[in-house]
């Protein structure tokens, strides 16, 4: 069998059942609903260029709502053993694929934690010491 994106084998299973969870699936690892040139994220999609188009073209059709968002930030604040941080995530993200994620990728994930920080009202909230996921 084929290796495919599992956002991509995601939707396809659900598209038909749930119209919102098969989006989620898809859009769950692009934050801001940004995806990378082929070029680089080319191995996340297994050389699959056909995936990558239906994926770049659902993100260019679609409007980023919060709840797009939110469940982006969901994914990047755990893993399967629970709550992480974005860097306990991205360590893990890079061991599985063996791939390094740069500053850019980092940046992202900690701009769209402060937009919800912003959103409730905690924009101080990464200096409250109170937990290890700030």
């Amino acid at each position: 069998q084929e290796s495919r994106f599992h956002g991509i084998t995601g939707y396809e299973k659900l598209i038909n059942k749930d119209e919102k969870a098969a989006r989620s699936a898809l859009l769950h690892m692009f934050v801001w609903n940004k995806l990378q040139p082929y070029e680089k994220c080319s191995q996340m999609f297994f050389e699959n260029k056909k995936d990558y188009n239906f994926i770049a073209n659902f993100i260019q059709n679609t409007k980023t709502s919060d709840e797009d968002l939110l469940i982006q930030l969901a994914d990047n604040l755990s893993n399967k053993d629970g709550f992480v941080t974005i860097e306990q995530r991205a360590q893990d993200l890079s061991e599985r694929r063996g791939i390094k994620l740069d500053k850019e990728w980092l940046d992202s994930r900690h701009n769209l934690k402060l937009y919800f920080d912003k959103k409730v009202g905690q924009e101080k909230m990464g200096n409250c010491k109170k937990c290890r996921f700030c």
